[in-house]
């Protein structure tokens, strides 16, 4: 079977390892030092990354402040969430733990940017213009 895809392959596996070596250099420290601070950093870059993909990269309709908007939604509500979800349903205590707070970041996040993708599709599908 000839398929083509070796370069894509290639490529790809570079990048997975490279940003899997980024992604260590980042929360060895995190998990050294259990800070708050860099804590909550990284949960704000993630949600402005996953702002940036939903409103630069995936919908075909916007409007003046959407990243703005996309960003202190899914900041907002990943927060809660992920407060919620260590502190209560988890019952870590303190809920900050980074070994239970940052997966649970990330898996509302990922959760939360799929919905608000879906959702900015709809007004672009049922647009009157079209």
């Amino acid at each position: 079977m000839h398929l083509k895809i070796e370069y894509q392959l290639i490529i790809a596996s570079v990048r997975c390892v490279l940003q899997l070596t980024v992604l260590a250099f980042v929360l060895k420290p995190l998990f050294e030092h259990e800070n708050v601070v860099l804590l909550l950093a990284l949960s704000t870059l993630m949600s402005i990354f996953g702002a940036m993909e939903v409103t630069f990269s995936k919908v075909k309709f916007a409007f003046q402040y959407s990243f703005l908007v996309v960003f202190a939604v899914l900041f907002v509500v990943n927060m809660s969430l992920s407060m919620f979800g260590t502190g209560i349903i988890m019952q870590v205590s303190p809920f900050y733990r980074v070994q239970h707070f940052i997966p649970t970041v990330n898996l509302a996040l990922i959760s939360n940017f799929h919905r608000s993708e879906c959702c900015w599709e709809m007004p672009a599908q049922l647009s009157p213009s079209q």
